[in-house]
């Protein structure tokens, strides 16, 4: 669909590419995400200018989500989100950094996240999980978010950054608010909480190579000098709050909304809990991650379109299944050969944390079946869904048969 009236549209973009889409607010994100993802990878063209928040470009389709997120000479991340706010640049490292400043400071904290040193946190994460469903097990049906996608990772973060536990509701909600919020506003207010929690917390701690991910950053070095407590430290416990506050607890979210609609996969892994690990990455091939956030670099032609410097774009990895499988809700196959997918992004932005979330995914899967082998979605409850950078699940009711039913 054309926007038929286009406003204030910058010389260098074609009418005939305009489409409505608002990121943050789009009724239809909010509605039936999947389903414009669809639309959006069958119809649309895989560059598109929307005229919402101050107007960027939208990458959809595995070709053009590919190139972009791979391509950091053109698409750079060192800018304040959409729109920009320059207050907002510089506050999420390595996030919003591109080589060759990015790379040193991501090998300094790539042995925190080595699978060496996730691998050690299974059994914590599957103590955890089976803590969570036993506690609504026999109750026969439970908020999803609230009960389980939304403590399971936040306590295992918390625990690794020596955060009040108490805290994780409240926490959680700065972030939800930042990366979701419906307003700038609500994005502006939920931002000053996070980073002004986190400036205090790392003002406050010793560097300790042994100790919580803050004090191992703090004692950490790049470089070969040791690292800036407010130019780099910082900013790196900004984006690991970020990161580990919000994506696992959506992704979760709208895996178990998919599965709850198929009897058949819960019966998979019912049955075979090896598959989890494939699982996993099958539903993440299906389904995709993030939607990031990028400034074009330099003017360029991206996919037969002209981009100017300073451009923003938001890349919708949720579009790059090929359009006859995005298109086909049945085509999920565990058994699949290659489950190639963009949900923890492309390039040198590789999501750092990926080891950690497909941990706690596939333990989740495992318990869970274990546990309760057949569930649905609530009878007339509905989805609630929230937009951004993130694909958010905010409510998801689910029921199942108990030994009492």
């Amino acid at each position: 669909m054309t926007n038929a009236n286009p406003r204030n549209l910058p010389p260098h973009v074609p009418h005939d590419l305009v489409r409505p889409l608002d990121v943050y607010a789009d009724p239809r994100l909010l509605d039936a995400p999947y389903e414009l993802f669809r639309d959006m990878a069958q119809t649309y063209p895989p560059v598109f200018w929307t005229e919402s928040n101050g107007g960027h470009w939208v990458i959809v389709g595995r070709e053009a989500v590919q190139q972009a997120l791979s391509n950091f000479e053109i698409f750079g991340s060192e800018f304040g989100g959409i729109p920009n706010e320059p207050s907002q640049a510089n506050m999420f490292y390595p996030m919003q950094l591109d080589p060759p400043r990015h790379t040193p400071m991501r090998k300094m904290l790539t042995p925190m996240f080595s699978p060496k040193a996730i691998w050690k946190l299974e059994d914590e994460v599957r103590d955890l999980c089976r803590q969570l469903i036993s506690a609504v097990k026999d109750k026969g049906e439970c908020e999803f978010v609230e009960a389980i996608a939304l403590p399971l990772p936040v306590l295992i973060f918390m625990r690794r950054m020596s955060m009040p536990e108490s805290r994780y509701k409240e926490f959680s909600s700065w972030v939800h608010g930042l990366v979701t919020g419906s307003t700038a506003e609500i994005r502006a207010e939920s931002f000053v909480k996070v980073v002004t929690f986190l400036r205090t917390a790392v003002m406050e701690r010793q560097p300790n190579a042994e100790g919580d991910w803050i004090e191992t950053v703090l004692a950490s070095q790049i470089d070969g000098r040791p690292i800036d407590r407010e130019t780099e430290a910082w900013p790196i416990a900004n984006m690991l709050f970020l990161g580990g506050l919000d994506t696992v607890k959506n992704m979760l979210s709208h895996f178990m909304r998919t599965l709850a609609a198929r009897p058949d996969l819960q019966a998979r892994l019912a049955s075979d809990p090896a598959i989890a690990k494939d699982a996993v990455e099958e539903l993440f091939r299906y389904m995709g991650g993030s939607n990031p956030p990028r400034m074009v670099r330099k003017d360029t032609d991206f996919m037969g379109v002209a981009m100017r410097a300073g451009d923003l774009a938001v890349a919708y990895t949720p579009t790059t299944p090929p359009a006859d499988e995005i298109a086909d809700s049945s085509n999920i196959n565990f058994d699949r050969k290659e489950k190639w997918h963009f949900a923890f992004g492309a390039g040198p932005h590789l999501c750092i944390g990926a080891t950690l979330a497909r941990l706690e995914m596939r333990v989740l899967l495992e318990e869970w079946f274990a546990a309760i082998p057949e569930c649905s979605l609530k009878p007339g409850s509905k989805v609630r869904y929230a937009a951004g950078f993130v694909n958010a699940v905010d409510e998801l009711w689910l029921s199942w048969p108990t030994s009492a039913s």
